[in-house]
C-alpha cells in the first residue's frame, strides 16, 4: 500500500471511529427516554381522578335599595334578598377507573366562602346516561355534598347552586377518595376567556404533558452532565498518558515530520524531472495537522506495544474549560426549564 493511500485510510479510520461510540451512548439514551415516556402515559391512564368544573357564574338579581320603591321587596322562601347568583357546576370522573361509594372516605363537597349564602340547589342532568346523583346542603361548612353510588370513567353530573353573596371568594372542591391524590377544581368560566390551547385545560392531559416534559428535560440535563463527567475523566486520563509517554510521542512526531519532508522533497524532484505540476493532497500543513500528527504518532506507538491513548471529546485544556462551561450552562438551563414547566402545568 502506498504512503498516500495509507495516510488517507488512517484519516478515514479516525473519523469513523467516533460514530460507534456516539451510537453506543445515543441509542440506549433515546430508548430509555421513550420507555420512560410510555410508562408515564400508562401510569397516568390507570389513575383515578375526580374533577369539579365551574361552567358559568351569572348574576340573576342585584337590588340597590336607594334606587327602588321601599314597598318593592324580593324574597326567597320568605327571606328578603339583595343579590342572587346562579353557579353551574359539573362533577366528572376524569380518570380511567370507576369511583364507587365505598371509595369515598370523606364526603365529596363543593365548599363556598363564608360571605356566600347558599339558597338552593338543583341537579340539571347526567351524561352519558342517567345515573343516581344527589346534592345535600351542609350548613355547618357552607358546602354542597355530592352523593352518588357509582361514577364510571367519563360519567358527568351537572348541577346548579343559587347563592346570595356579599363579596367575592374562592370556591373549594374537597373530599377524600381512595387512590385519588388530588381533587381537581377548574374554573372554566375564566378559562374560556383566556387564550391558549384548550387541550391543556384537561388536568389528565396536563399532568401527562407536565411529567413527560420534566422527565425529558431532566434526561437532557443528565446526558449533558454525564457527557461533562466523561469529558473531564477522559481529559485526565489523556493527560496522564501524555505525561508518561511524552518523550516517545515527541520522537514519533519528529519521525513523522521527517517523513513528510522527505515525501515533499520527492514530490519536488518528480516535478523537476517531468516538468508536470504535481499536487500532493496528502501533504501535512505545519499547524493545521497537529491533531493528525498526534493521532498517527499515538497509533504507531500502540502498534509498537505502548498502551492505547485514551480519547475524549475535550482534548485540550482550553477545550475542557470552554466545553465544561457550555455543558454545565446547558444542563442548568434544562433543569430550570423543567422546574418552570412543572410549575406552569401543575394543578
Amino acid at each position: 500500500m502506498s504512503e498516500p493511500e495509507k495516510s488517507e485510510r488512517e484519516k478515514s479510520a479516525a473519523r469513523e471511529s467516533r460514530w460507534p461510540r456516539v451510537l453506543q451512548i445515543g441509542v440506549p439514551a433515546v430508548s430509555a427516554m421513550i420507555a420512560l415516556a410510555s410508562l408515564l402515559f400508562t401510569v397516568a391512564a390507570r389513575k383515578k381522578e375526580l374533577t369539579c368544573s365551574l361552567f358559568s357564574a351569572s348574576s340573576i338579581v342585584t337590588v340597590d335599595p336607594s334606587g327602588i320603591d321601599p314597598d318593592l321587596r324580593i324574597q326567597f322562601r320568605g327571606e328578603p334578598i339583595r343579590t342572587l347568583s346562579k353557579l353551574t357546576f359539573s362533577i366528572k370522573n376524569t380518570g380511567s377507573a370507576a369511583i364507587r361509594a365505598d371509595d369515598i372516605k370523606e364526603p365529596v363537597r363543593v365548599r363556598f366562602p363564608p360571605q356566600a349564602q347558599i339558597l338552593t340547589t338543583s341537579v340539571d342532568g347526567t351524561v352519558p346516561q342517567r345515573f343516581s346523583f344527589a346534592l345535600k346542603l351542609d350548613a355547618s361548612t357552607n358546602a354542597i355534598i355530592c352523593e352518588f353510588p357509582l361514577l364510571n370513567s367519563g360519567d358527568e353530573a351537572f348541577f346548579s347552586v343559587y347563592i346570595q353573596a356579599s363579596g367575592t371568594g374562592k370556591v373549594l372542591f374537597e373530599g377524600r377518595v381512595v387512590d385519588v391524590p388530588q381533587m381537581v377544581y377548574i374554573d372554566k368560566s375564566e378559562i374560556e376567556k383566556s387564550p391558549g390551547p384548550k387541550v391543556l385545560n384537561n388536568h389528565a392531559v396536563r399532568r401527562v404533558v407536565r411529567w413527560t416534559l420534566v422527565v425529558l428535560y431532566f434526561a437532557v440535563a443528565g446526558f449533558l452532565v454525564s457527557f461533562l463527567i466523561f469529558g473531564i475523566i477522559s481529559h485526565i486520563r489523556r493527560s496522564i498518558w501524555m505525561r508518561r509517554n511524552r518523550s516517545l510521542m515527541e520522537r514519533k512526531i519528529d519521525e513523522l515530520k521527517l517523513k513528510e519532508l522527505e515525501r515533499q522533497e520527492r514530490t519536488k524532484q518528480l516535478v523537476e524531472m517531468t516538468g508536470v505540476p504535481h499536487s500532493d493532497d496528502h501533504a501535512i500543513e505545519p499547524r493545521a495537522s497537529d491533531w493528525y500528527l498526534e493521532y498517527r504518532a499515538a497509533s504507531e506507538l500502540h502498534e509498537e506495544g505502548v498502551s492505547k491513548r485514551p480519547d475524549g471529546p475535550m482534548e485540550t485544556t482550553v477545550g475542557l474549560v470552554g466545553g465544561s462551561f457550555l455543558l454545565a450552562t446547558l444542563a442548568g438551563v434544562a433543569v430550570i426549564t423543567a422546574w418552570i414547566v412543572f410549575g406552569a402545568l401543575r394543578g
